[in-house]
């Protein structure tokens, strides 16, 4: 009889040893990401309401919502939030469209189609900063490709980077470029899901082309766009190696996003409350834009 009572305490303990031992295994993860992140942040959320400036190493203290009301009360702040919406519109709208028709065009095969889709991933698949640095040489108003090209055409040389009607579209550009692919390989892989059967019902009953894309591809495909929209959405308000590799916020701000003045009040200025200050506002900028894409795919997943 003790054997058994014996046998059946162990086999009731097992369970637990096992449970305990599944929160020992990600205790270093957890510790992990406590570094990396969480105290970074609420780190970071403590020196907003610091005055602190690197030069001044003596004179930091605590000065409560000053921080925010400089920033907010600045025309700066404005100014780089109007370029960073700016740029996030512009780009999300026209990658959106340009990678909606290309997964069009290549939602048949085609000849070399595997070949063609590897060129066009290949931005995407290049890091950031050697885009923003291919794009520097290529505008550059002495030795750039593009500017031997326009002379060639007869309309001379131009400093695409340095110009106050050039540098903002360059920029738009390039990250509509590196960028498109993204979208492409999201949106090509949503209309390779849809049924066949139902695009052969829609054709015998004497569809369109464009009355299939609208009846059938948009409907079925609403969740994929609102994903990759939003995706892409978020990651354009970080544009930061782009500009630092090209224009460096220029010319008289007219490149200047939030992350770029981020940079420049921390590693410039050294106005570490500032910046600090400047990262949250923009954290509630994207939190606020991003989230009513958020609630529509919501709307849409419960739709579904």
């Amino acid at each position: 009889m003790r054997a058994k009572d014996n046998s059946s305490e162990g086999s009731s303990r097992a369970p637990k040893r096992v449970h305990s031992g599944r929160y020992l295994a990600i205790i270093p993860g957890v510790l992990l990401l406590l570094g990396l992140s969480v105290f970074p942040s609420v780190y970071a959320l403590i020196v907003s309401f610091q005055k602190w400036i690197l030069t001044d190493p003596n004179g930091r203290h605590f000065n409560g919502l000053d921080n925010y009301k400089d920033i907010l009360l600045g025309s700066e702040f404005w100014h780089t939030l109007k370029i960073t919406l700016l740029f996030v519109i512009l780009t999300v709208v026209i990658e959106s469209l340009l990678a909606y028709g290309i997964a069009l065009i290549f939602f048949r095969p085609m000849p070399f189609h595997r070949v063609m889709r590897a060129l066009i991933l290949l931005p995407m698949l290049t890091a950031p900063i050697v885009v923003g640095m291919l794009a520097r040489f290529m505008f550059d108003s002495q030795f750039g490709i593009i500017n031997r090209f326009t002379e060639i055409i007869g309309l001379g040389r131009h400093d695409f980077l340095s110009g106050l009607n050039t540098a903002f579209p360059v920029i738009i550009i390039v990250d509509i470029w590196q960028w498109t692919p993204f979208l492409f390989l999201i949106f090509l892989a949503a209309m390779q899901s849809v049924p066949e059967e139902l695009i052969e019902a829609a054709k015998l009953d004497g569809a369109s082309k464009f009355e299939v894309i609208k009846n059938i591809f948009l409907p079925l495909m609403k969740y994929p766009l609102l994903v990759g929209i939003t995706l892409r959405l978020i990651d354009s308000f970080r544009v930061y190696d782009l500009i630092y590799a090209t224009t460096r916020g220029g010319p008289i701000n007219l490149t200047s996003t939030m992350s770029w003045s981020i940079y420049d009040s921390g590693f410039k200025v050294l106005n570490i409350g500032i910046a600090s200050a400047y990262s949250f506002l923009f954290l509630i900028t994207v939190l606020i834009v991003s989230g009513i894409f958020l609630r529509q795919l919501s709307k849409e997943n419960e739709e579904r």
